[in-house]
């Protein structure tokens, strides 16, 4: 495999390999031995959307391993004013040893990889997110101790998140369910690769169907349109229902981990009863909780592209994606009034508590 493109570019073999090396560059990290794999390498780092987790963990990731991150917004490219992406792609390929892209249409990704000469990375488009997916399995797996057997269930919009989850989950052995409102289901490419799986898939428009007895549940944002307009307001119909409340969560395992890739729309978010008092307590420095990058996502960076290309190791460190922050949700916490979690936590009641877990591979506080 020489580029990283979509989640179904791995196998079964590959996606387990790139796993362990992350657990094992996450371990040497922890251990103050990071070694300089990426040492006179240069890594194009292409963003034609803004980021702040994928910019940041690629660009810290690929500087703690020895080489050179290159943030070029492709606005101020001579992209930018109409060069023919074959051309941008040529030069990049001169001067660059891998570049990470994070774009709207995937086929433009792929054209990069044609054309560049390079290992191409997907920094997310909107048909496909595969380093988020990554470190969200890296994460499972360090909860759990395994993948093969849990039941992974991704509630929201069938678009670039769905479709990552449901092929990695079933790459890893995962019993996978996918809940979406009708007109927003996966992609029909997806779809058609989970259908080989057969019972170990599941499609549907029920939310409490689709969680019951889930070992994870994952989400991400299903509004990003401009607010106000026919799209949004749309859409804030369309998903009334599935939010990730309490109540529904009640479905899934007492001991379901939740995971949220992030950022969080306030106000018009898939898990927003939930989460204001996980920002809540983040914010107020209470514990170990931590908004700082939660370098699961850091530790993928590195092991993908190395795996990708063994002279151009930088997948780009999941510390993006690991603020893909889990928590365990207690479903005895039947109601979503923040304030009366908060106050459960304060007076030290553990029957409606919530443990958060950060996953901080380089020990980091905050």
């Amino acid at each position: 495999m020489k580029n990283l493109l979509k989640m179904s570019d791995l196998s079964p073999a590959e996606l387990t390999h790139i796993l362990d090396v992350a657990d094992q560059l996450k371990a040497d990290c922890k251990a103050g031995r990071t070694e300089p794999l990426l040492a006179g390498k240069s890594v194009a780092l292409l963003f034609s959307k803004a980021s702040t987790r994928t910019r940041t963990s690629f660009e810290v990731g690929v500087y703690q391993m020895g080489g050179l991150g290159n943030y070029m917004n492709t606005a101020e490219l001579q992209a930018g004013r109409g060069e023919p992406l074959r051309d941008t792609a040529r030069v990049l390929g001169r001067y660059y040893d891998c570049a990470v892209w994070r774009t709207y249409r995937q086929r433009d990704l792929e054209e990069l990889a044609e054309l560049s000469g390079i290992p191409v990375i997907n920094g997310l488009t909107d048909y496909a997110h595969p380093c988020q997916v990554l470190a969200d399995l890296m994460t499972i797996r360090e909860r759990r101790g395994t993948l093969a057997g849990l039941k992974l269930c991704f509630v929201g919009d069938g678009s670039n998140m769905a479709n990552s989850l449901i092929v990695g989950g079933l790459l890893a052995g995962m019993q996978v369910s996918c809940v979406c409102p009708p007109g927003y289901r996966p992609a029909a490419d997806v779809l058609m690769f989970a259908q080989r799986y057969g019972s170990a898939f599941h499609l549907t428009t029920d939310p409490a169907e689709g969680l019951r007895d889930a070992d994870i549940v994952a989400t991400a944002a299903w509004n990003t349109t401009a607010p106000g307009t026919a799209e949004s307001e749309q859409r804030l119909r369309d998903f009334v229902g599935f939010q990730l409340t309490g109540r529904l969560l009640e479905n899934a395992k007492p001991d379901a981990l939740v995971l949220h890739c992030l950022p969080a729309h306030r106000g018009a978010d898939p898990m927003q009863p939930i989460r204001i008092h996980l920002y809540s307590l983040a914010v107020g420095s209470c514990h170990p909780f931590s908004l700082a990058p939660v370098p699961n996502s850091i530790h993928h960076s590195f092991s993908a592209p190395f795996y990708v290309h063994k002279q151009c190791c930088c997948s780009r460190w999941n510390l993006q994606h690991s603020v893909t922050f889990s928590f365990i949700y207690d479903t005895s916490l039947a109601s979503n009034c923040v304030e009366n979690v908060i106050d459960s936590l304060r007076k030290g009641d553990t029957k409606k508590s919530v443990t958060f877990h950060s996953h901080s591979p380089c020990s980091r506080s905050a």
